[in-house]
Parts: C-alpha cells; sequence; structure tokens
C-alpha cells in the first residue's frame, strides 16, 4: 500500500483567488483504492471520497448511454487503473461506516423499500438524463 498525494488547483469565481485542496489516493499495486477528491464553489468545498471495496465500480460503465465498444474500453480503463480492497465482509464494513456516519451527524439509519412513486421517478430522471438502467 501507497499513499500517494497531489495538489490539485481550483479557483473561487467571485474573488477570482485560486485556492490549493490536497488530494488523497492510496495505491495497492500501483492502482488507486482510495481517493477524495474536492471542488471549491464560491465558499463552499464539496468532498467526495471512495473506498473501492469490491470490483462494482466497473459496473459504473453499465450506466452509461454509450455504445458496447466505449462501454468495453472505460470497463478495461477502470479495470487498470483501480483495485480493490478485498475483504471477508464487506457488507457489514458497509454497515459499520454507515452507522458511524449516521451518529456523528446524529441520525437514525431506517432501511426500507422504495415505493412505486420513487421508482418512476428515478425512471423519468434517467430518461431525462440519457442514463441506461441495467437489467441485472
Amino acid at each position: 500500500m501507497h499513499l500517494c498525494r497531489q495538489r490539485v488547483r481550483y479557483q473561487a469565481a467571485p474573488l477570482g483567488l485560486v485556492q490549493q485542496i490536497p488530494c488523497l489516493a492510496i495505491e495497492v499495486n500501483g492502482k488507486k483504492a482510495v481517493g477524495s477528491a474536492q471542488r471549491l464553489i464560491d465558499s463552499t468545498i464539496l468532498q467526495h471520497g471512495s473506498i473501492l471495496l469490491s470490483d462494482y465500480h466497473l459496473r459504473l460503465a453499465d450506466y452509461l448511454n454509450i455504445d458496447n465498444q466505449k462501454r468495453d474500453l472505460l470497463r478495461r480503463s477502470m479495470e487498470a487503473d483501480s483495485a480493490h480492497i478485498p475483504l471477508l465482509d464487506a457488507s457489514s464494513f458497509r454497515q459499520e461506516i454507515a452507522e458511524n456516519i449516521a451518529s456523528e451527524f446524529g441520525l437514525k439509519i431506517k432501511k426500507r423499500t422504495l415505493s412505486n412513486e420513487e421508482i418512476k421517478n428515478i425512471e423519468q430522471n434517467c430518461n431525462r438524463f440519457n442514463i441506461k438502467i441495467p437489467k441485472e
């Protein structure tokens, strides 16, 4: 495992100031397994972080409305550039992370099934943004 630090430059539009925000990645055998990114929008920072616990991220290509040749190329590119951290029980690890985040913000996790209306809204938004819903 290797910690890799990068610095990315973003410009805050209203002030015309350039901010430098560090991005971190953890690499396994030269492939990114953990990463973060930040974006400065006005005076707000948007933070995104990913920990690849499985190879499910390769399915992202299936959600794009692109031809099969481009989809295969994207999937191979993601396979070549990323590695997941295999866990014996990734499901319980995800649950523990979710519980810790909820606890930090004073929230409760409630599992439920999506309603027909929610499913319809998702389908409408997928159509609106030209996102393909893959068949399982």
